[in-house]
């Protein structure tokens, strides 16, 4: 069961990292088809028990350039691998080149779904210690992988106004386990 209204905005501070830390932006390079590395997207409230599990309600994204973004969910930091047997992949969303937008014709460009269901659960936010019954909770932390699906490869960022991606996603927490 679902909890009306209870939606949170799931993003980290500009440039605050890179890699498999904690991001604001995607900054390296992607030609066509390819994958960034995994970004751990901590959340800012500890929801315990409420909150392992979740639905992605809404996907923003601000662009330098007008490619297609495609956000890949895993439900583990370690999740992003070669191996089906170890490989967390729950979902994924893309947009295409054409779902972007400029005002007034220049500047960022612009994504933006909503009305989305994308089931999400963080499976590395529950640890029950040796012998406590009661599990320890920690932050869910959303893992995203960012690709590229458009024909036109995005740039690196070197510092200057190119190449940087910023997404928010909006969450709908759910109870129980």
């Amino acid at each position: 069961m679902s909890q009306a209204g209870f939606t949170l905005p799931v993003s980290a501070p500009a440039n605050s990292g890179n890699g498999s830390s904690t991001v604001g932006f995607w900054t390296e390079a992607l030609a066509q088809n390819a994958a960034s590395a995994m970004y751990n997207v901590p959340m800012s409230v500890n929801l315990g028990g409420m909150g392992r599990r979740s639905l992605i309600r809404a996907i923003e994204c601000i662009t330098d350039e007008n490619f297609g973004p495609e956000f890949n969910f895993f439900a583990s930091k370690n999740g992003f691998t070669t191996n089906p047997d170890t490989d967390k992949f729950i979902s994924r969303f893309g947009f295409v080149s054409s779902m972007g937008e400029q005002l007034g014709g220049s500047g960022l460009w612009r994504y933006y779904i909503d009305g989305l269901a994308i089931p999400y659960f963080d499976s590395d936010t529950e640890s029950a210690p040796t012998g406590q019954i009661v599990p320890t909770y920690t932050p869910q932390t959303l893992h995203v992988v960012l690709q590229n699906i458009s024909a036109t490869a995005k740039a690196a960022n070197a510092g200057g106004a190119a190449g940087r991606v910023h997404a928010t996603f909006w969450l709908e927490f759910m109870q129980g386990w």
